[in-house]
């Protein structure tokens, strides 16, 4: 700290662009791994071994609380500059059952159930529609619940309800802590807030789209944390808050596989997500830096592109501009940062879809698919 008792240019650094990038470092070699796991057992499918089986369940869930250490380190990177949020009309429960899926998968216990309960009145579409930034949302309900597994004796419940004007999401768990304790962990401070490692941000960004938190005692014991959201004025969804699990109608394939540039400077990326494309139906080639990109734009004439965001001589972003790009269908940029992160500091306009590292390779296809016309399998 500085005399006056501001912080100086060396803590703000490490509160926000250290952790960001610590975070896109791990997020890396993180999402390579999980990857990996997930396509080994696909590949193996009921060849796999019982005792091989529950080796890979480890490895994936172990992969992915180290990605979930990454999303707190980046997450609490941007609340130090003021989280930017992008609020817009979302489904609040396809958000709620993606949140409760990965949280069972990161701190699922074998004696502890998770209900999922949802008003019938949800039942029509748009009455779960409400007013967020659902990437955030979706973070703090993870949170939420992963911290219920956790203190948890053998139930949560997940209740998804409508007042007048909000949607109430609580999820309430069995454990023996109690509201005074798990109260404390929403109560601000600095040190936790520096590196986005507890639910104190939770309060904060509920405030920032005018919705609220609580924590309150549970029915036989326990603590209930419920989160209050503005209804949406409009019953209108947008595109970018559909779950993302239906398969895409698209058109016939066309005769040529639709070719597709993976760039990417680290190698066991470009091989694993060339790999799973090449399984998919496409023609996939690679390139490592921006110079190699851009002649292999200029002599394969991608579809396609996938791109990093940091690459060793200069920016994925910049080849959405070159002349070699306007015939390129779909342009995808990737980042092991948030998409808040890259809407500071780079200009990704040009891009179709921007997609945060690890990349979900199911997720990739469909998007491929769609746009380029080719069945997704």
């Amino acid at each position: 700290m500085s005399e006056n008792g501001k912080p100086d240019d060396v803590e703000q650094y490490l509160k926000t662009t250290f952790l960001a990038r610590i975070a896109h470092d791990i997020r890396g070699p993180a999402g390579v791994t999980q990857t990996a796991i997930e396509e080994l057992e696909n590949a193996l499918g009921p060849s796999l071994a019982r005792e091989h089986a529950a080796l890979l369940g480890i490895l994936k869930r172990s992969s992915r609380r180290i990605l979930r250490v990454a999303e707190k380190l980046s997450r609490g990177s941007e609340a130090a500059q003021g989280p930017v949020l992008q609020v817009a009309s979302a489904r609040i429960r396809p958000i709620v059952e993606r949140a409760v899926r990965e949280s069972e998968a990161i701190e699922g216990r074998r004696n502890v159930s998770v209900k999922l309960d949802f008003d019938a009145a949800f039942d029509q579409p748009g009455r779960d529609t409400a007013l967020i930034d659902a990437s955030w949302f979706e973070t703090l309900v993870i949170e939420v619940v992963s911290n219920a597994l956790k203190h948890a004796r053998s139930s949560v419940r997940v209740l998804l309800e409508e007042t007048a004007d909000q949607l109430v999401l609580s999820v309430a768990d069995d454990g023996r802590s109690g509201s005074p304790k798990l109260r404390k962990l929403f109560e601000p401070s600095n040190e936790r807030n520096g590196l986005g490692l507890s639910l104190s941000l939770a309060e904060l960004v509920m405030r920032a789209q005018k919705g609220a938190l609580s924590v309150g005692g549970a029915e036989g014991g326990g603590s209930t944390v419920s989160l209050r959201l503005p209804k949406a004025t409009t019953m209108a969804i947008s595109p970018a808050a559909s779950s993302g699990n239906g398969k895409a109608n698209v058109a016939a394939a066309p005769a040529a596989r639709p070719r597709v540039l993976v760039v990417d400077d680290d190698a066991d990326t470009v091989e694993l997500v060339a790999y799973a494309l090449e399984r998919a139906g496409f023609a996939a080639s690679s390139a490592r830096t921006v110079s190699e990109a851009k002649a292999v734009i200029d002599s394969v004439h991608p579809d396609a592109i996938i791109t990093d965001l940091s690459l060793p001589d200069g920016s994925g972003a910049d080849l959405a501009v070159l002349p070699g790009a306007k015939l390129i269908k779909t342009k995808i940029l990737v980042s092991g940062h948030s998409g808040q992160m890259v809407d500071r500091h780079t200009g990704s306009e040009g891009f179709d879809h921007r997609l945060v590292k690890p990349v979900d390779i199911d997720e990739l296809i469909r998007i491929l698919s769609r746009s380029l016309a080719k069945p997704a399998s």
